[in-house]
């Protein structure tokens, strides 16, 4: 018998019930023997604990009812470990996967081994009516890629290509898009410099190239919200898998996690970065709060001087940039916490209470003064290693029933 609704209709009406992750206490890190590694883990474990824990002390104190994924046993911890040689990802991002649509929840996604299934186990707990999507999601998404592939991707350098943008820029001497792929250039300097200048623009990144994440459906008053590839007609498809009337809007800002470019608040509010889809277009009555450029990671002095060339930008932990020890065990052990924390803003992956209220992890005067001034207020709570799990509070959050 189902005793909880999940219900939401939007991304900012009084949050109820929400599930926020768990993440392993320190002492499952304590049978590392090296200390330059241990310490660290453990201190991080340990912080990122107290974080959550705060977060969850928050939200009660505001009438929220908070849901917390349960954790391996250490022994099923260290077992995992020793027969895989890496580590069990905690359930830590509840979002990544699954998504409340309306009346129902939704999962997108799930790996043969991971954090989804300790998540799922919660949620059946609160409410075991969840429409499983993801051999749907991911069969969609392969059948959908490979129809084009010829047209817009080199094997030779596993690259994908946007074809939208490059017919948006191409001039009239410049080679035909599927020549493009398979790298024809101009035999002209100044077309070939002109071409050279866009090339970035041509792109996908392969990290975000892939089925239909969670986080990348965004439900407003008005209308269902789906951000993929150009080659995936997923508006379609959500159309055939999702009981709705809403129309569904398609848009394609290239990246990974939706969350991680921009979120919709009360009032009719967006707080985003630099725009990648035309917020006029899409959300032509919505005021945009812009993020600035110098919020950006490539901004912070340790980030950009010590860690983003060290390990390409996947994460940084204050204060051990100069821990070789660390950094080469996380790369080897770790690299399913750390994620890539130089493609995510966190100033945008905020999490509203209601439609005046938002939380929100650093209090940025330039993004809440302009807030403040539309009746919307922020709760700060601290996450400090954001950085290092790449993650916000919007992903380390699932809403499951807002009024």
């Amino acid at each position: 018998m189902t005793f909880h609704r999940y219900h939401k209709r939007n991304t900012h009406g009084k949050l109820k019930t929400v599930m926020l992750g768990s993440f392993y206490p320190p002492d499952y890190f304590t049978f590392i023997d090296d200390a330059k590694v241990r310490l660290p883990l453990m201190k991080i474990a340990q912080e990122i604990n107290q974080d959550l824990d705060y977060f969850e002390q928050v939200l009660a104190e505001n009438n929220v009812k908070v849901l917390r994924p349960a954790l391996p046993t250490f022994k099923q911890f260290y077992e995992y470990f020793v027969v895989n040689q890496k580590f069990l990802p905690p359930p830590l991002q509840p979002r990544n996967n699954h998504a409340v649509i309306g009346t129902q929840c939704y999962q997108f996604d799930n790996y043969p081994v991971s954090a989804t299934q300790l998540i799922s186990q919660t949620l059946s707990m609160y409410n075991s009516n969840i429409v499983d999507l993801s051999v749907q999601n991911r069969k969609f998404y392969l059948e959908s890629i490979d129809q084009v592939a010829d047209q817009c991707y080199n094997k030779l350098t596993n690259t994908w290509y946007r074809r939208q943008k490059y017919n948006e820029l191409a001039g009239p001497d410049w080679p035909k898009f599927e020549d493009y792929v398979q790298g024809t250039r101009s035999t002209h300097d100044a077309i070939q410099t002109e071409m050279s200048d866009f090339a970035l623009d041509f792109v996908y990144n392969n990290r975000d190239f892939g089925p239909l994440c969670a986080p990348n459906i965004m439900p407003t008053d008005h209308s269902i919200v789906v951000d993929s590839n150009e080659y995936c007609n997923y508006a379609d498809w959500i159309s055939t898998q999702i009981k709705t009337t809403l129309p569904i809007i398609s848009i394609n800002t290239t990246a990974g996690h939706t969350d991680g470019c921009f979120v919709i608040l009360g009032n009719n509010i967006i707080v985003g970065i630099n725009p990648l889809i035309d917020y006029k277009k899409y959300f032509p009555n919505y005021q945009i709060i812009s993020v600035p450029a110098v919020n950006y990671q490539d901004y912070l002095y340790h980030w950009s001087t010590k860690m983003s060339n060290k390990i390409q930008g996947a994460w940084w932990v204050p204060g051990e940039e100069t821990n070789q020890s660390f950094t080469e065990f996380v790369d080897q052990y770790l690299a399913e916490f750390t994620g890539f924390s130089a493609e995510s803003v966190f100033d945008v992956n905020i999490l509203a209470l209601d439609q005046n209220t938002i939380f929100v992890n650093n209090n940025q005067t330039a993004v809440t003064g302009q807030l403040n001034c539309t009746g919307i207020k922020t709760i700060e709570i601290p996450w400090r290693h954001r950085f290092f799990v790449d993650s916000g509070l919007h992903c380390i959050t699932l809403d499951l029933d807002r009024e």
